[in-house]
């Protein structure tokens, strides 16, 4: 047998939650101690999690940058709706937080600022239909 296969089916017990025969297994195969074959399984299974992990986070990133190469060549083509859609129904994210996750990958690769929305009434809109108001008011009461 040769290293890789031992250190798989000493992973392959690990994942079983059969630390015991795997240590056994390494004992019996290299004639080490206990305390080293222990030692050995403890080190491999860490590390092999460690690689998982590893493995997860790059997929992950991948995926993030994927999912962004999409959005900004949705930009690009004018189809910043589809783009905030196509964010928002890979991450699961608010409305809110897919747009300005959209908004700022744009302004981050030079297509503009963001888009902001007023949320202050237009004192021009505002005072007209106060006057308006006064208006109607004053027409009403000179009828009267």
């Amino acid at each position: 047998m040769i290293d890789k296969e031992i250190d798989a089916q000493i992973l392959k017990f690990c994942k079983e939650n059969r630390k015991l025969d795997a240590v056994k297994f390494y004992k019996e195969l290299t004639g080490a101690g206990l305390a080293e074959s222990k030692d050995y399984v403890d080190n491999l299974e860490a590390n092999a999690s460690e690689n998982i992990l590893e493995k997860s986070a790059t997929t992950l990133f991948q995926k993030d940058n994927e999912l962004d190469n999409q959005i900004i060549d949705l930009i690009q083509r004018g189809q910043k709706l589809h783009a905030i859609k196509l964010y928002l129904d890979s991450t699961k994210s608010s409305l809110l937080d897919s747009k300005n996750y959209v908004d700022d990958l744009a302004e981050k690769n030079g297509f503009g600022k963001k888009a902001t929305i007023d949320t202050q009434p237009n004192n021009y809109l505002t005072m007209g239909v106060l006057f308006a108001i006064l208006i109607a008011l004053i027409v009403f009461f000179i009828k009267k």
